[in-house]
């Protein structure tokens, strides 16, 4: 009986041994099989990463070189790309800029989202074309508000002066009108100085607006030929100029601005244009009416508007890099949508066109399983620029 029993203990402990073995080996055997899981999850989300970021840094070298054909346009495009030498070409930016994305992301031969942006030290987020960068803006928000600086020169003080009224709190503006006006405090708006001073400052400007400017009866320290010069090379470099009204003076490509009043009636709209809010067939109420003779060798012109007796009162072209806008009278009324008079139109193009800053990128409700930042500096408007791409999966 006890040599029963005693067997009976041996068979169960070696019962137990074999459980405890049996759980001890499947454990292991578990443990393997998620360690060797962790590794392969760790060594394929490596690989993806590694994968964007090498598509990222391909994106900004394209983004870095000339492009194809290297002086592409929207018709000519095959290969993006923003420089021309050195330095951001502002033509192609602003190409790119009112380009569908999905058609851009083509070109940058990539299936991922992508944000491009640039950085400016001290100001901000560059601002262009109505947005802080360009992409998949819909996933990275942005935050901030937008500015601009503006120089404004007049030369009718005492007048009546329409666009520096419609220009909002975005806006930082000094003010320019004549020899020995600096200081002067006019409808509250207080001078900084002469057309000299403006252009003795004329880098610190991304845009510059000369209302009715008269430069036929200008008189001041520097000659009038030194000074069509400096705001030629200034306007080259990729700045905006928008010009009303009786300029009097051979600039940007015309061999003259007349400084008679050749229109009569009113404008009609003939061309439509991406930063102009009006529509072929729209009519404008001109008080007065100066002209440019047609421009149409040059780069970019458009003649937007003309008078009923077919004198151009509206048109826009390129200078280098640069572009501008002319109307022939800054008091226009327009009786449809949202615009009321031709003021409140070139605040809108401001918004479009002008560069300005943003202060801030908001990107915490970016959804994304890898998500890569390169960063490279270039030159752009002649100021060091850090040129940022995000790019997520």
């Amino acid at each position: 009986m006890s040599t029963h029993r005693f067997a009976e203990s041996i068979n169960t402990r070696k019962g137990q041994i074999w459980s405890i073995d049996y759980v001890i080996g499947m454990l292991l055997f578990l443990l393997a099989i998620i360690i060797g899981l962790k590794m392969f999850l760790n060594t394929y989300g490596n690989q993806e990463f590694e994968i964007l970021q090498g598509n990222a840094e391909r994106m900004s070298d394209l983004l870095m070189s000339e492009g194809y054909p290297n002086d592409w346009d929207n018709e000519t495009l095959f290969q993006i790309g923003l420089t021309t030498g050195s330095n951001i070409n502002i033509t192609k930016l602003r190409y790119l800029y009112n380009m569908d994305p999905n058609r851009a992301r083509s070109h940058l031969k990539t299936r991922n989202n992508y944000y491009l942006f640039f950085q400016s030290q001290g100001q901000g987020f560059l601002y262009f074309n109505g947005s802080c960068g360009y992409g998949d803006e819909g996933i990275i928000g942005e935050g901030g508000v937008q500015y601009y600086d503006i120089a404004y020169y007049f030369s009718n003080i005492g007048g009546d002066t329409y666009i520096r009224d419609y220009l909002g709190d975005n806006y930082n503006v000094d003010y320019y009108f004549r020899d020995g006006s600096e200081g002067m405090v006019v409808d509250a708006y207080t001078i900084n100085g002469s057309l000299y001073n403006l252009t003795n400052k004329l880098d610190y400007y991304e845009t510059i607006i000369l209302e009715d400017p008269g430069f036929d009866l200008f008189s001041g320290d520097r000659p009038l030929t030194e000074i069509s010069y400096l705001l030629e090379e200034w306007l080259s470099k990729g700045k905006l100029l928008i010009i009303t009204g009786k300029v009097g003076l051979g600039l940007f490509a015309l061999a003259n601005f007349p400084v008679t009043e050749d229109g009569a009636g009113n404008i009609t709209i003939q061309n439509e244009h991406v930063d102009i809010p009006f529509e072929e067939g729209d009519g404008l109420i001109f008080t007065d009416k100066y002209t440019i003779t047609p421009q149409t060798e040059i780069e970019g012109y458009t003649m937007l508007g003309n008078y009923s007796n077919d004198q151009i009162g509206m048109a826009t072209w390129n200078y280098g890099e640069g572009k501008i806008f002319y109307y022939g009278d800054s008091e226009a009324d327009y009786g449809n949508g949202d615009y009321s008079n031709i003021s409140e139109q070139i605040n809108h193009t401001l918004s479009r066109v002008a560069v300005g800053y943003c202060k801030d990128l908001n990107i915490d409700d970016t959804e994304a399983d890898n998500f890569v930042k390169i960063e490279r500096y270039v030159v752009l408007n002649n100021k060091i620029t850090k040129l940022g791409l995000f790019v997520w999966e």
